[in-house]
């Protein structure tokens, strides 16, 4: 397989991987720590408790409005995508550091 064809497939496993790692787990209802904060704020359009989170607040509100599944679920998908998009990140993080996709590729799974 070719260098470029590899550059954009690793890439992608990586990100549709922790996707459905994470989606998997994410969970439909609101369970303990700041997560019905962070829900209520997303739905009502306030302010968390400090630092406020202000566009973890705003894509929640945005995403709460559309009603496909419960606001829990909705805003769960922020901090799944976000995590996803880490993985990407610390990927190419690694590959710039190493030289390497097979270094990189599996310190980011």
């Amino acid at each position: 397989m070719s260098s470029k064809k590899m550059s954009i497939i690793l890439p992608s496993f990586l990100f549709a991987f922790s996707l459905f790692i994470y989606l998997h787990n994410l969970s439909l209802s609101i369970y303990g720590g700041d997560v019905g904060d962070l829900v209520t704020a997303a739905i009502v359009g306030g302010v968390a408790h400090p630092p406020g989170y202000p566009l973890f607040t705003l894509l929640g509100f945005i995403l709460t409005r559309l009603n496909i599944f419960t606001p829990a679920f909705m805003v769960g998908l922020i901090s799944v995508f976000s995590s996803s998009v880490s993985v990407l990140v610390y990927y190419f993080f690694s590959l710039k550091l190493t030289n390497s996709k097979l270094i990189a590729f599996i310190s980011s799974l």
